[in-house]
């Protein structure tokens, strides 16, 4: 889990990079900073969290599905 975190974290960190321009020249097309904020929180919120809450899920389902199979062999 942690090292899913890191990875994300630096993939997210090298895309805010690369994304710098294109917030730049939204700014200048007239999206106050306070839009551009809200959506780089909104892309932040959906790559990172997301993927970290359905790996949680698939542990909690693969556990569960690990002890009733040891359940059934046990």
């Amino acid at each position: 889990m942690i090292f899913l975190a890191l990875v994300i974290y630096y993939k997210q960190i090298t895309e805010g990079y690369s994304d710098r321009y294109n917030f730049e020249v939204m700014q200048k097309v007239g999206i106050d900073r306070n839009e551009v904020s809200a959506i780089v929180h909104k892309e932040i919120r959906t790559m990172f969290f997301l993927p970290l809450l359905i790996a949680v899920i698939h542990l909690a389902v693969s556990l569960y599905a690990v002890a009733m199979l040891l359940a059934v062999f046990g």
